[in-house]
């Protein structure tokens, strides 16, 4: 998500206003595209590697009209494979996890990190997210995970989901919780995102 699509319509080269319609086989994105030299539209984060079906919809004559069609492939990357992972291991993390995470996703430099930390955060708000998102108390929370990891936005994320503000003082199986590691090791953004 969140790539520009460039596209032509001659057809509707004097209309102000382009919308185009992203249909997938369980989400439908409604976007106004605009205009530098060509018509365009940013593709939003979606929650599956699939084919959508794009058309674009102008007034034409008064009336809203199909004025093209065409078709645009989502395909996963390692934010959304990351995303996945967490989403689906939310209820089952140890207190090793995110080593093991970081090396295979290469987040030791902090760019990288960053990085994947804004896109893991975009591509969660895709995802279908259990209630239980955040795990069980005594135990290894996706929470602390994130807070090991480093990813101030994902713990952002983390927070606004029903019971989060329980987990910030919930120990995990080694009794720490997400601010004691935090503090622990002086990530001061999320200190101050666990104190707010």
């Amino acid at each position: 998500g969140h790539a520009r699509v460039y596209f032509l319509l001659s057809s509707v080269s004097h209309c102000k206003d382009v919308f185009v319609v992203l249909e997938g086989s369980t989400l439908q994105h409604v976007l106004q595209t605009k205009l530098q030299r060509m018509l365009y539209f940013i593709t939003p984060g979606h929650n599956q590697s699939e084919t959508v079906c794009v058309r674009a919809y102008a007034e034409v004559g008064g009336e809203l009209r199909c004025v093209g069609v065409a078709f645009l492939t989502f395909v996963e990357d390692d934010a959304q494979e990351l995303a996945e992972y967490l989403v689906t291991h939310s209820n089952r993390l140890s207190t090793t996890e995110s080593s093991n995470l970081i090396g295979r996703y290469s987040l030791c430099d902090r760019r990288r990190r960053a990085q994947m930390d804004r896109m893991v955060t975009l591509a969660l708000t895709n995802t279908h997210t259990p209630c239980s998102l955040l795990g069980q108390p005594g135990q290894e929370s996706l929470l602390h995970l994130c807070v090991r990891m480093g990813f101030v936005c994902v713990c952002e994320f983390l927070l606004c989901q029903p019971g989060a503000l329980m987990m910030i003082n919930s120990p995990n199986q080694n009794r720490d919780t997400p601010l004691q590691l935090a503090q622990r090791t002086n990530q001061h953004k999320i200190i101050n995102l666990l104190n707010q």
